[in-house]
């Protein structure tokens, strides 16, 4: 790149939350990944894997709750990898599915204000 090039500048679509939650990745192949979601936004989420999965693979994702038996099961392409840290987007969530993803993550941060 040039020097006078200016830099790349990324602008995030939703805000990320940082978080703490369990959850189980399952590849189109069946193979299951248990691991940490470690930020979320309306948008996606990142995770750290038990396991690499490959760039743009297709997987559904099963957060627990912290508290409950409550989870949400949402599909996802992979969009980033480094090492076992994963970037995920949520593939076409409904609006119902946004609502529950909003309502599902609220519930998980009020638990984590509560604790600390």
């Amino acid at each position: 790149m040039p020097p006078d090039t200016p830099p790349r500048t990324y602008v995030r679509h939703f805000p990320r939350v940082p978080v703490d939650l369990r959850l189980v990745i399952t590849d189109e192949h069946g193979e299951r990944y248990r691991g940490r979601c470690s930020s979320v936004s309306m948008g996606g989420f990142g995770a750290v894997l038990a396991g690499e999965l490959p760039m743009g693979a297709m997987v559904e994702v099963e957060f627990a709750a912290r508290r409950s038996e409550r989870s949400i099961r949402l599909m996802a392409h992979l969009r980033y990898r480094n090492g076992f840290h994963h970037g995920f987007e949520f593939t076409a969530p409904s609006d119902e599915q946004r609502q529950l993803i909003a309502e599902f993550f609220q519930d998980n941060l009020r638990s984590e204000e509560v604790e600390s």
